[in-house]
Formats: structure tokens, sequence, C-alpha cells
């Protein structure tokens, strides 16, 4: 797989500059075409209450100064990005911004976006949030951490591995940014912490790309996987995760946790992520 079309959420959030940097950065790297959607609904209004639980008053007062803010963004941006040979496109959505990137991400290699806090029960169980989109894009999706705004090709990568579609997915989608890492290291999680013949696969699959990849086991259940990889991640000193994305409803989030959620949201270096 190549990296050859890029897309970045743009929003009138803290973290909109970090995500030009770096979809910037990852478009000279691949020399990819780089398309930023700006959706005017603000980032945290709830797809339910659009026409529903809001006041009209209160949603057109919002999307209206969501709209006044994207002549400032679009400004902002193209005078960061124009001094450099990037092939951009600006594109602007109304609606709802899960939808919308969902959508564009059929038409891209790769979607950027930033993670997103949850503060309140409300917010965990009705928000659609943009890191969302990890769990319903067509294509890889590269989650930042807040304040991320490194666009250039991580050294270190560490890869969350187990035997199923997601994972398989994420790796292939990670490939462009393995071949060119210094070093790749492949956490596995299991109740006996022993490698089996899958784990030994996917080995020999990186192998025969040109990756030199070290294996490493947790001992574990797999609801504490994201906390293992997190780890491994920060011992290891990467500066990118990846791994397959498992989804539940958001409720089962909270009451019993997944490993998908805790790395989506506590990951501090960017999370490659397919589902």
């Amino acid at each position: 797989m190549s990296i050859k079309s890029i897309l970045v959420h743009i929003a009138d959030d803290e973290d909109h500059l970090a995500r030009f940097k770096a979809a910037k950065g990852l478009a000279a790297c691949f020399d990819a075409h780089l398309t930023a959607l700006y959706v005017t609904s603000p980032v945290h209004f709830k797809a339910a209450m659009v026409g529903r639980g809001a006041s009209v008053g209160f949603e057109r007062e919002k999307i209206a100064f969501a709209k006044r803010k994207m002549n400032e963004i679009e400004g902002e941006f193209r005078e960061y990005l124009d001094s450099n040979d990037i092939d951009l496109e600006w594109v602007v959505n109304d609606g709802e911004h899960l939808e919308r990137l969902t959508y564009h991400a059929c038409f891209n290699d790769l979607a950027i976006v930033s993670q997103t806090e949850e503060t309140t029960l409300e917010e965990i169980i009705a928000h659609s949030l943009p890191d969302q989109l990890a769990l319903h894009s067509p294509c890889p999706t590269l989650v930042l951490p807040h304040g991320w705004d490194k666009g250039g090709l991580p050294e270190r990568v560490v890869i969350g591995w187990k035997t199923s579609p997601a994972a398989n997915r994420a790796l292939r989608g990670a490939m462009p940014f393995l071949k060119q890492a210094k070093g790749v290291r492949v956490v596995t999680v299991s109740e006996n912490g022993k490698a089996d013949e899958h784990d030994k696969s996917v080995m020999m699959h990186l192998e025969r790309h040109g990756i030199q990849a070290e294996l490493v086991h947790e001992t574990g259940v797999d609801r504490k996987a994201g906390h293992f990889l997190l780890n491994q991640a920060a011992s290891y000193q990467a500066d990118m995760v990846v791994m397959g994305g498992f989804s539940h409803s958001r409720l089962h989030d909270l009451v019993v946790g997944s490993a998908t959620s805790h790395v989506l949201h506590h990951a501090e270096v960017p999370l490659l992520m397919a589902h």
C-alpha cells in the first residue's frame, strides 16, 4: 500500500494547527495530495442534538459562529501550507463531523484527526466525536494526541498484534511507515504469555517486506491489552502505535473498558488504527 491521498479534519478547536503541521509533513514525505475538510458544525455538537434536542436558535447560533471562523481558519491554513510544494484541496461541509469524515475517508489513503476529551457520562454516550472515525473509517486513521505537531515519519513503532481482520488491516495501512522506521516492536498479549503460530507468522510477514522487528509477549487478559501496549510504547520510546480497532457500545467501554478505548484516549504518541 502507498499513501497518495491524505484527509485532515479541520475545525474550530485547539488542536487544528497541530493537525495542519502533521498533515503537511506527512503529505511532503509521501508526495501525497492533501484534502483539508472543514465541517461547519461545532466539534462537540452531538449528532443526536441536531434538529432534536437543541433549540433551533442555539443550533443556528453555534453553526453561524463556526462558519464565521471558517474564513479565518482557512486563511491560517493556506498561509502555513502555500509556501510549501503541497497539492492542497480545501473542502467545506455542513453536517455532523463523524459522518462527513467517514464519507470523505472513502476517497483517501489516510485520515488524520485528534484525540477528543470526554468529560461527562452524557458526552461518552451521546457524542459522535472525530476520534471515533478510527472505528468507522474505510481507510486507516491516524489519531494525534493533544498538541502533537510533528510532521515527520516515526522512527520507532510499536504494533499491538492480535490475529484478527482489524489488526491485519492496521498492519497493512502502517506498511509505508514501518518500511522507513528505524525500529519496530510487535506486542502480543495472552494469558499464558507465550508465542503461537500466528505470532510467528506476522513476524515472517514483516520480514518478507524487509522489516526487521522484535516480538514481545505480555501475560494478561484482553481487556488489559491497552495498558500493556502503551507501557511497551513508552519503554521503547516509540513515536507511533499501530493497532486494530474493535468497536463496542460507548456504555460498554465506560463500564467494562476495552483495549481500543483505553489506547484511543490515553496514547501520548500518534495512533494508527483500522477497524
